[in-house]
């Protein structure tokens, strides 16, 4: 697959579900992450999920 390292994407719904696997598979490729959701628990979730995994993330609720 494609390296992402050093670019940055922001995934919209990414707390959860086809969201979250996205933002999780960016993550595995190198890009850093902005998580975005309505449910500050949800992203909050996703963000330790990627960062546990190595990966670089932020959440952005709202």
């Amino acid at each position: 697959m494609t390296d992402l390292g050093g670019r940055g994407a922001v995934v919209v719904g990414g707390s959860r579900g086809i969201g979250a696997a996205v933002a999780a598979l960016l993550a595995e490729l190198g890009a850093g992450v902005v998580v975005n959701g309505r449910d500050e628990d949800a992203v909050a979730a996703t963000v330790d999920t990627i960062t546990a995994a190595g990966g670089s993330a932020v959440g952005l609720p709202g």
